[in-house]
């Protein structure tokens, strides 16, 4: 009887994740049934999913204040398809929100083996969670190497097989490499303007202004289906900008393909690096979200190139810096200062490459849940 596995991802970021991982679990175990709540990516891969992410991405305390009834009902369905399926191992991607409370009720309730792939990152706030993480998670995977020693502190094993963006990024650098017209005058400038509509809303229209300071260069949004091209031309609309290309679902490509990447703080800060991107890094909240997590948070930088390197790499513009006037002064420093930023690009490489665990972290699945 083959095995069953469920899979929880809540926001692009995880859904990339997973599917990788599917592609890799289904290579080596073709007989295993995967299913879960994920995105487009997790579905083309293999996995039955059950539950878009387009329902479960939820940022911010004072927006998921607001949503606290529907996240209760989605808790709610969730344990009802785990207990009805009932899954040999549940494999939580990330969103530690919601996954750490699921694996809570699945350790009380079934015999399932729980793996949190992407730890939660408690250097950078709640390092209360590892109450939780010790008692409910089975196994614990990092996508950083430092984390595996700040989990043994705390009396956790955790396992480190390298990061998952690593190799696929290379593929696409190199494809972008082969293609990029290395004789245009004018620069390719992406807007990445995030993956929740709570942080485009905000984010995007300061995008926009701010490419009408260089009518010389062409800008293009990373926008997702997730969302639908309507959305964003909407608020291209409303900005009375032109000249705005839309390129939806090829963000990496996008990047690869840009001399200049002005990116919302997440994951997509590492994919710039990876890509060897200059970027500048944008972040704009919910004024009582703002306060809150900054009264919490246990880091001085927000995106991950400056967390990796305990420094200033990329230029942060958060909140009130957070303005078209800001991102062109940054803009112009970066144009006349690019090497600093792929030095400290190499160094992220060497950081997670030179890490690395010979051990695949589909080997280690198997293995954890005995399969191999």
């Amino acid at each position: 009887m083959s095995q069953k596995i469920f899979m929880i991802a809540g926001e692009a970021s995880g859904d990339l994740y997973g599917a990788q991982l599917a592609k890799k679990l289904l290579a080596q175990r073709p007989d295993i049934q995967l299913s879960g709540w994920g995105g487009d990516q997790m579905e083309a891969a293999g996995v039955e999913v059950l539950r878009h992410i387009s329902s479960l991405s939820f940022m911010g305390f004072a927006e998921v204040l607001q949503k606290a009834i529907s996240i209760q009902k989605l808790f709610k369905e969730c344990r009802h398809t785990i207990s009805t399926r009932r899954y040999d191992a549940i494999i939580f991607i990330d969103f530690p929100g919601f996954n750490l409370r699921m694996a809570k009720w699945v350790k009380g309730h079934l015999q399932a083996h729980t793996i949190q792939y992407i730890s939660p990152k408690i250097w950078a706030w709640k390092e209360s969670r590892v109450h939780d993480i010790r008692k409910y998670i089975d196994t614990l995977i990092c996508i950083f190497p430092f984390e595996v020693e700040l989990y043994r502190s705390h009396g956790i094993t955790a396992y480190y097989c390298g990061h998952p963006l690593v190799a696929h990024l290379d593929r696409a650098r190199e494809q972008s490499l082969s293609t990029k017209d290395k004789k245009r005058e004018h620069l390719d400038i992406a807007l990445m303007p995030g993956s929740r509509k709570q942080e485009i809303d905000k984010i995007l229209p300061v995008m926009l202004e701010f490419s009408q300071f260089f009518p010389e260069h062409d800008f293009t949004i990373g926008g997702m289906s997730l969302h639908g091209p309507t959305y964003y031309q909407s608020i291209i609309d409303q900005s009375g900008v032109i000249n705005i290309q839309l390129s939806m679902d090829e963000n990496h490509s996008l990047l690869a393909q840009s001399d200049i990447a002005i990116n919302t703080s997440g994951t997509v800060t590492l994919e710039a690096a990876l890509l060897q991107t200059p970027q500048i890094v944008l972040y704009k909240a919910n004024p009582v979200s703002y306060l809150i997590g900054k009264s919490i948070l246990n880091i001085k930088y927000i995106s991950l190139p400056n967390i990796l390197l305990s420094q200033e790499l990329v230029p942060e513009l958060i909140q009130s810096e957070c303005h078209a006037d800001q991102i062109r002064e940054s803009m112009i420093h970066i144009i006349q200062n690019q090497s600093i930023q792929m030095t400290g690009y190499q160094k992220i490489r060497e950081i997670l490459k030179n890490s690395q665990n010979e051990r695949g972290v589909v080997d280690l699945i198997l293995d954890r849940i005995s399969l191999i």
